[in-house]
Formats: C-alpha cells, sequence, structure tokens
C-alpha cells in the first residue's frame, strides 16, 4: 500500500482565535490527509472555538482536564495511527500562532521527501533576530549546549513545536512517560536512541507582543528538561564514587597496581550493566556492547593508572587526592567513549 499524505496535528490548551484560521488553511492545503486538534482541557471558555473547528471538518479530541502537551500529542498519536495507518506520519504544530501555514506545509512537504527523518522546523535564534524574546531565546540556548553536551545530539532549536514525525516512530513515542513540554525534549532523545535521522528546515519567526498564548515556563520547564537529560550522566557519576570508595579501602591493604584494578573491574561491571539498561537503552545482542566496553576500559585504566603513578612521583600530591585529579578528568572521557563507540545505535 502506498503511504498516504502525512496528518497535521495540533495540541491546544485555551488557544487564541489565530487557530482557527490556521486549520482553515492546512485543511484547503494538499499537503495533509487530515487535521487533528486536542482540546487540552481548556474549559468551557474555549468550546465555541473547538466546535467551530469541527464544523470545518477538523478532527477535535477532547481532554476533561489539563493533562499537559506531551499528553495531548500523544492523544493525537493514537488517534492518528487507528484512523490513517497508511499515513506516511504525523506533523505537529503550536496553536498559538507561532508557525505560519506555509512553514507547517513546508515541513509537511519535507517528511513527504523522507518519511524516515524526524523533520524540524526550526526558527533563528541569532542574535540579530529581535522577534524572539528573551526568554525563549535564553531557554533554547540553554537546552541546546545540555542536548549537546549529554547526549551529543547538535540541534538548532530544541524547544520548536513544529515537526514533521515519521509514522514509524509513533509507537514508540505513545510509550514515553512525559506528559507537558519535556516530552518534545524525550522525542529528540527517543530518535537518538533508534538512530532515527533529522532534518532541519528552517521558518519564520513569529512571536506574539510578550508571547501571551505560550505556555511554556523557561525556568521551571526547561529545569525539568536538564534533570532528564542529567540521568546520561548520573550512572557514570555513580560508578566513580563506587570505583573511588573501592579504592581507598583496597589501598590500605593491597598495592597501586592491584588496588586500582580490582575496585576498577567491579565498578565497570556496574557501569555496564546500568549503562546498557538505563542510560543508552542499549538494544541486541549484549556481547558487542560489551567487547566495545571493554576496549574503551582498557584505555580509560591505562589513562587513569599512568595519572595517578605521574602525580604521585612527581607531585607531592597523595595517591587518593591524585585518582580524584584524574579520574575528575577521565570521567568526560569516558562518558564521550561510550555514548560515541561503545553504545551508539548501529544501522
Amino acid at each position: 500500500m502506498t503511504p498516504s499524505r502525512p496528518v497535521a496535528l495540533i495540541p491546544a490548551y485555551k488557544p487564541a482565535p489565530v487557530l482557527v484560521d490556521i486549520a482553515a488553511a492546512l485543511m484547503a492545503s494538499e499537503v495533509f490527509e487530515a487535521v487533528i486538534c486536542v482540546d487540552d482541557g481548556g474549559g468551557e471558555a474555549y468550546a465555541p472555538l473547538f466546535r467551530r473547528l469541527e464544523e470545518m471538518g477538523v478532527e477535535v479530541l477532547h481532554h476533561a482536564v489539563n493533562l499537559g502537551k506531551g499528553q495531548a500529542l500523544k492523544t493525537g498519536f493514537n488517534h492518528a495511527l487507528l484512523h490513517w495507518p497508511d499515513s506516511i506520519g504525523v506533523v505537529t504544530l503550536d496553536a498559538d500562532g507561532q508557525h505560519l501555514p506555509e512553514d507547517v506545509e513546508a515541513v509537511g512537504r519535507a517528511l513527504d521527501a523522507e518519511p524516515n527523518r524526524l523533520v524540524l522546523g526550526c526558527r533563528s535564534f541569532h542574535r540579530r533576530n529581535r522577534d524572539i524574546p528573551w526568554r525563549s531565546r535564553w531557554g533554547n540556548r540553554a537546552t541546546c549546549l545540555a542536548m549537546r553536551l549529554f547526549t551529543g545530539l547538535a540541534v538548532s532549536d530544541t524547544q520548536t513545536g513544529l515537526r514533521g514525525v515519521p509514522l514509524s516512530m509513533l509507537p514508540v513515542l505513545l510509550r514515553l512517560k512525559a506528559m507537558r513540554y519535556e516530552y518534545e525534549t524525550d522525542m529528540l532523545l527517543t530518535a537518538k536512541r533508534h538512530n532515527v535521522p533529522l532534518r532541519e528546515v528552517p521558518i519564520r519567526t513569529v512571536y506574539e507582543e510578550g508571547n501571551p498564548t505560550s505556555h511554556f515556563n523557561p525556568l521551571w520547564d526547561s529545569m525539568r528538561i536538564y534533570f532528564m537529560l542529567l540521568r546520561f550522566s548520573s550512572v557514570s557519576l555513580l560508578t566513580a564514587l563506587l570505583d573511588y570508595a573501592l579504592f581507598a579501602a583496597l589501598i590500605v591493604f593491597f598495592p597501586l597496581w592491584l588496588a586500582l584494578p580490582l575496585a576498577r573491574i567491579t565498578a565497570a561491571v556496574f557501569q555496564f550493566v546500568m549503562s546498557a539498561r538505563y542510560v543508552f537503552f542499549a538494544r541486541g545482542r549484549r556481547w558487542p556492547f560489551l567487547l566495545r566496553y571493554a576496549l574503551v576500559f582498557v584505555f580509560i585504566a591505562f589513562l587513569a593508572y599512568g595519572g595517578i603513578f605521574l602525580l604521585t612521583h612527581h607531585t607531592p600530591l597523595p595517591v587518593l587526592a591524585a585518582k580524584a585529579l584524574v579520574e575528575t578528568a577521565l570521567f568526560f572521557v569516558s562518558f564521550l567513549l561510550q555514548r560515541e563507540f561503545v553504545f551508539k545505535p548501529r544501522n
């Protein structure tokens, strides 16, 4: 069966009246098979607006209470899978008028051209672009930096709600636990874990004065995003603490050449199991991961022993202080090697 056109999905919580014009433009477009709008519990005051959408032919789904943008997206994804299973995917957009119909269509055409990619409609956050409020500019820059640091994923607009999502990703995205704005960041991490390539499509920047209809809180929602990203480093940190504690106990009874590998091997077993299961979500047979991990383990152990030996023999630092200094530097080296070599998804 030949895949049909994408479906447009608009999660809406207390939307502005401009939503009617946006939906009308998308309904008239030849790019989309259908338009879905999810009323995320905005209340009776917005019932006339949603009835107007239904009269236009928009598929309107309702939440009895506000469940968050992530849950609204999942509700729409589930509906699209059930009613348009032969579609190439879903194009999501915000209900506040920030995404122009022509940009939404451009993302839809990009998804149609490359239905296996996650397409992102990306705004320009250059400082000369004065159309973007400071909170969005700051929030995006900070999140992009954290995303690249913790995951190696280079994205110019992590907060964009204009996305072309391949049909093959929808079942996986339905299982994500996030319910609010952090869901969109989790979507990017899921794309990386499943080796789904990204494509960025430049779009225009549209903001109303003060961005009144945006429900993204740059402080609280960004903090939730950063805490989520920090899980990628938590296991490595716990491993370093376990290694350090074991080494501190063993060095009392054994020489350096024996205490160091005993502590490191024990910590390495812990790190491999936890990283494969909870950090990098490794899929498939374990032995290829284990082989690559063993190579990294030997390399890091060699660097650690050499660094501690040099510091204890050529500086007045005691052995535990030398180990703490060396391990701090190697923490980031180990994490990068695991992310880009050991557990990096292979096609």
